[in-house]
């Protein structure tokens, strides 16, 4: 694995800006990073490409909630979009950087502080793709959504199979949970999913977090993987996977907010990210035995309760700030 650059301040960013490409000035501090374009059309199947380009990663700061961008270099991916008040500062953050359409919009399931901004990024912006799990729910936040997605005249693609898709260099892979969410009643609910250490609602029946999409991203030499908010069943299901346990990863946006339970110390030891980003609020912090297990894997760890986090990466070093 090559080994990659770690970046935490302004200075040693600009040294570095040699790698990024023409035309784009090194990233500010959280919340002005610099501008990238998109343009519409994915395509399926594997990278073809002898050079990956850049792609950059900016997760949002907005407290215990996901929101987290990707873009290459003429795509934009988003991963969730936090809470119902992140919606417009999302589309307004994207369009004030040039972007007015996203490629591919993700949710990773339909708990509030991943769907709730949703409505507002799809009213925002141009969607061309919409990824979702393959359940329901009956919340005011699914509810929005859906009658912001149904407006926009955007299908939603509800995952029972791996997809991939191809931007520029940047090889994605979306895995949803084999399982029927029906058969398990909801799991109890968002307040249950919240628990540090359950695994069900009933008995060991998963949960609604444990439906989340995991998307796992290769842009060249580097491999990323985002989790939603995946608990034991997940987890689980996840390390049973080759596709997810072999490669080298370089980054992990860590599971539920970094809340511990039975498989995360299996999953961390799994994965051993070279670095790891916990979303998460000042009020809320990570579970200590979650951080330690990441320290012990070699991780460095960073906490979005501190500021959004920018990753650069050119396919073979990855860039990070705060």
């Amino acid at each position: 694995m090559v080994k990659p650059v770690v970046c935490i301040g302004f200075a040693l960013l600009l040294a570095l800006s040699g790698c990024r490409r023409p035309g784009t000035a090194p990233p500010a501090p959280a919340g002005t990073e610099p501008p990238v374009s998109s343009t519409p059309a994915p395509s399926e199947g594997p990278g073809t490409d002898a050079s990956p380009g850049t792609m950059e990663v900016y997760l949002f700061g907005i407290g215990k909630a996901d929101a987290i961008v990707i873009t290459t270099e003429n795509h934009t991916v988003l991963i969730d979009a936090g809470e119902n008040r992140h919606g417009p500062e999302i589309a307004d953050w994207l369009l004030g950087r040039g972007i007015a359409e996203i490629d591919v919009f993700i949710i990773t399931h339909f708990h509030k502080d991943h769907v709730g901004g949703a409505d507002g990024v799809i009213r925002g912006l141009t969607v061309h793709e919409l990824i979702v799990p393959h359940y329901g729910k009956d919340s005011k936040q699914y509810r929005q959504f859906i009658a912001a997605a149904d407006g926009a005249g955007l299908e939603r693609r509800a995952l029972t199979d791996r997809f991939a898709f191809t931007l520029d260099g940047a090889d994605f892979t979306v895995f949803p949970s084999p399982r029927e969410y029906y058969d398990y009643g909801g799991g109890g609910g968002e307040a249950a999913d919240d628990e540090d250490e359950g695994d069900g609602g009933s008995g060991n029946a998963p949960k609604e977090n444990d439906f989340s999409l995991a998307v796992s991203v290769s842009h060249g030499a580097n491999h990323f993987l985002f989790t939603g908010d995946a608990l034991s069943a997940r987890l689980e299901e996840l390390l049973s996977l080759p596709e997810i346990t072999e490669p080298d990863y370089v980054f992990l946006k860590v599971p539920h907010h970094g809340r511990h339970n039975k498989r995360s110390a299996a999953f961390i030891g799994a994965i051993r990210p070279g670095y790891a980003v916990i979303t998460g609020a000042q009020d809320q912090p990570a579970d200590r035995r979650v951080v330690a297990a990441l320290e012990q894997a070699g991780a460095q760890v960073f906490f979005t309760a501190g500021g959004g986090v920018f990753c650069e990466s050119d396919g073979e070093t990855l860039t990070l700030l705060q």
